[in-house]
């Protein structure tokens, strides 16, 4: 159905029939829904969902500084 309506897969979960897809333009649910989709929910609100904003990342310091208790 994914391939059929012009998106790429994910993630697949075959004991619960779940299937994370993805496409870029605005069609695909429609296309999803025609080519046999049950259901179709807009991951894009769901937290941690889509392409993360890097700008706030943490990042691992390469020379931490554990104090005293450490040495």
């Amino acid at each position: 159905m994914v391939a059929e309506a012009g998106g790429s897969i994910l993630i697949v979960d075959g004991q619960r029939d779940v299937v994370i897809a993805r496409a870029d333009d605005s069609g695909f649910v429609l296309r999803l829904y025609a080519a046999g989709a049950r259901l179709v929910l807009d991951g894009s609100s769901a937290r941690g969902c889509g392409r993360a904003d890097r700008s706030h990342a943490v990042t691992r310091n390469s020379d931490p500084d554990f104090g005293r208790s450490a040495r």
